[in-house]
């Protein structure tokens, strides 16, 4: 389903278990504020959603936990000041998320560290001041963590475990940030 740009306020995603086969979502652009999924069922084939630059100020991914194929999710460019990434755990097929630029002061990125897959996350421009990274060390394809942007005059403080400090074989992305790193 392709309905970006299309200056949509609302969406009814309830008929959507109905369509196994599906496999893209793309509602970016729009002025939508709040989107839940339905139940999709343990046959789900999404593999890419797309949310960005909408006003959404709340989401529920709790259905998302059926979507293990899900590759690319990307929510940007939105008003989000809290998301629950719990559901995220169970999409093994996950290789990119991009939840930047939107109002988190905190964000906790522990069910991340369940994605074996995740190779790209992008968090910047959100307003947070430190993130804890912990888990993401259980994500060996990591090559990208983008936490703030390149013009930022700040830099996020980043936080793991002081018993993850001593790995030899830790994800590129983390091993670009070791240097920045609070062991902890």
């Amino acid at each position: 389903i392709r309905c970006q740009q299309n200056r949509l306020e609302e969406i009814d995603l309830s008929s959507l278990n109905q369509c196994i086969r599906l496999e893209l979502l793309n509602f970016s652009g729009n002025s939508l504020q709040y989107i839940a999924f339905p139940d999709l069922g343990h046959e789900c084939n999404l593999k890419e959603i797309f949310l960005s630059n909408n006003q959404l100020e709340g989401v529920d991914l709790s259905q998302l936990s059926q979507c293990s194929r899900l590759k690319w999710f990307k929510i940007a460019h939105n008003r989000l000041q809290d998301i629950e990434l719990s559901p995220l755990s169970a999409c093994s097929s996950l290789e990119e998320l991009d939840i930047s630029s939107n109002r988190f002061e905190e964000l906790n990125v522990e069910p991340l560290g369940l994605c074996p897959n995740l190779r790209e996350l992008w968090l910047h421009d959100n307003g947070m001041q430190s993130l804890d990274v912990s888990a993401l060390f259980e994500c060996p394809h990591l090559t990208t963590l983008q936490t703030e942007a390149p013009t930022s005059q700040f830099a996020l403080t980043l936080r793991a475990d002081e018993q993850l400090s001593s790995r030899t074989r830790i994800p590129p992305a983390l091993e670009d940030l070791r240097s920045r790193i609070h062991w902890v």
